[in-house]
């Protein structure tokens, strides 16, 4: 088959959907099919002039469509820096609506030398307008990773807009339970959920004495226990309760020290600056390493070197970091949200907490601190899951049926 993926997040950005596309894609070129990625970015910014670049990246054809940032940034004295952040992230997000009839007729140039068999659409609103146009000369699959799905699922009133806005989809595909709750879809039997998958064989467990080892040469001091979160700086991830944590867990269990990454990401620049004030005016920037954007080529030696990974997301589908410190065989402490509960085994392979729970974050990763040994073997029965229901392999061949089915029925 051949194969359109469309997607505003992509590597060089690290994040689960960009996680997603690239393994995926690998996947499929590895079982014979043809497959090219258009990424159109509003998060990355061309040399002085260039709109459109085309570039190899592990095998993988990639064309960028460039697209300018929003102007219109809203700000407020009545408005928290978290409504802010999701106004401002929303506008950046929706910018690629504007230039859709640009970006369809860009993939329509590719598709007659490339002959697409469909597209596949990686985000929920950015290009659904794109895939709307496109819808009329090719079938349109679309992944719904994305928490503004959720956000208009939970109004009544708002359905009619969902319903504008999918009803070109052949076919969805939620990585969580929840974000397959589309009826006028499931009752045309035209929505699967597919999890998350992750790489078995780069994320694999370590031996103590090696992460003992590992943890000195990478400069953290010997015996501290390390806490590992993750995410995007984006506001439904929950990095901002996480961090509320932080002092919580310091003034009960002073010897540990948190790693948490992607602080790098500029998508939501109110929230990352509520979230430096915070640790500093909490007074445990000490205790606290700020990673940055790690490449995932690197993630993981993290995972590899921390003993407790923690997802505090307020909306999640099956998450791809979360699977991934299963793989090295940690613990996880997650929330109680989209398809985290679909990956931790309460009381066996992590914890689960209520979403946006800063107190029972800190309590439950006191109490884990409080018990490594218990904490270890946790780690373990993740891996053994991440091993029997989770693989790359697995994901593309489910897919695979789905792309066969629609464009079977395309052809009707």
């Amino acid at each position: 088959m051949r194969i359109c993926m469309l997607t505003s997040f992509f590597l060089p950005t690290i994040g689960g959907v960009e996680a997603h596309v690239y393994h995926l894609t690998k996947c499929l070129q590895k079982m014979g099919h043809e497959v090219v990625v258009v990424h159109t970015c509003f998060d990355l910014q061309p040399a002085d002039g260039v709109r459109y670049t085309c570039e190899l990246l592990d095998g993988i054809e990639i064309h960028r469509i460039y697209i300018t940032e929003a102007k219109l940034p809203v700000r407020g004295r009545f408005m928290s820096a978290n409504l802010i952040s999701y106004v401002n992230g929303f506008l950046r997000k929706i910018k690629p609506m504007a230039c859709s009839q640009e970006i369809s007729a860009y993939i329509l140039r590719l598709h007659k030398e490339k002959k697409f068999d469909l597209v596949h659409q990686h985000d929920f609103i950015s290009n659904i307008f794109t895939t709307k146009r496109l819808s009329r000369r090719l079938p349109i699959v679309l992944t719904n990773h994305t928490g503004e799905f959720l956000l208009l699922k939970r109004y009544t009133v708002l359905s009619p807009i969902l319903r504008f806005l999918l009803c070109h989809v052949d076919f969805l595909i939620g990585p969580s339970k929840e974000l397959c709750e589309v009826n006028f879809l499931q009752k045309r039997n035209r929505v699967a959920y597919i999890e998350n998958g992750v790489d078995i064989e780069t994320f694999i467990p370590k031996e103590q004495e090696e992460i003992e080892t590992l943890r000195i040469c990478m400069g953290y001091t010997e015996g501290i226990p390390l806490v590992l979160c993750a995410r995007r700086w984006a506001p439904t991830k929950g990095v901002i309760y996480m961090v509320k944590a932080i002092k919580l867990v310091l003034e009960k269990y002073p010897r540990v020290h948190f790693l948490i990454s992607g602080n790098e990401y500029y998508g939501y620049p109110e929230y990352r600056n509520e979230i430096l004030t915070i640790l500093h005016e909490d007074g445990v920037a000490g205790a606290v390493s700020l990673l940055g954007d790690i490449p995932h080529a690197d993630m993981s030696t993290f995972y590899q070197i921390s003993d407790i990974v923690v997802l505090p997301s307020l909306m999640e589908a099956t998450s791809l970091s979360g699977l991934e410190a299963m793989s090295c065989g940690k613990a996880l402490l997650g929330t109680n949200v989209g398809g985290i509960p679909e990956i931790i085994e309460d009381g066996r392979s992590g914890y689960l907490v209520p979403a946006g729970d800063s107190e029972a974050l800190a309590d439950t990763l006191v109490k884990m601190l409080n018990d490594m040994g218990k904490v270890r073997a946790m780690g373990q029965r993740g891996r053994t899951l991440a091993e029997e229901k989770f693989s790359w392999n697995s994901v593309a061949e489910k897919t695979l049926e789905i792309y066969m089915k629609v464009c079977k029925q395309h052809k009707i």
